[in-house]
């Protein structure tokens, strides 16, 4: 069944694309079904990881923690977007996807993206910098989570604070 021009209009990755490049975009997509409990995408995988849109139900993002434990990350909700940072940097996945209903989603390649991209370059100055905003409001999100998990303020923590900001800021593109 063909996505919904409309529904891909509603999401922030999507603001500001034209009709006409909406539905050029939504002839790429191809869409999946996945069962409750099923992994979606695991940790550290390298294939080539699409945009996925989740048009129905409900996952979870989850990382391996040092403990050698899942830990949830993040909850999402249709209608939402996942999977961009490993399109953007070519790199494994960076957490795992569990599905925690019947989920449907559309998966977005990155050879089609990459076409769209090189084809209209209007359309990929508004992808890329939706992609940009979100990504900000991510790393935003997740640096306050981690000032109060971590409560920041403390002297005591400053040298573990130093740790994971190293960790965070500046060896993450050595992970290849």
């Amino acid at each position: 069944m063909p996505v919904q021009v409309d529904v891909l209009a509603d999401l922030p990755l999507f603001k500001g694309l034209t009709t006409v490049e909406l539905e050029e975009l939504a002839s790429h997509l191809v869409t999946e079904d996945f069962d409750s409990k099923q992994i979606i995408i695991k940790e550290g995988d390298k294939g080539a990881h699409p945009i996925y849109i989740l048009l129905h139900g409900n996952v979870e993002v989850v990382k391996t923690g040092v403990d050698g434990r899942d830990h949830v990350i993040s909850s999402l909700a249709a209608p939402s977007v996942f999977g961009e940072i490993e399109v953007l940097a070519r790199r494994p996945a960076i957490a795992g996807v569990i599905a925690l209903s019947k989920v449907e989603l559309a998966l977005l390649n990155r050879g089609p993206f990459d076409e769209l991209c090189t084809a209209n370059r209007s359309c990929m100055l508004k992808l890329i910098k939706n992609l940009a905003t979100t990504l900000a409001y991510r790393l935003a999100a997740t640096d306050g989570r981690l000032a109060a998990y971590f409560n920041l303020s403390s002297p005591a923590n400053r040298d573990a604070v130093g740790k994971l900001q190293n960790v965070l800021y500046s060896t993450w593109h050595t992970n290849k």
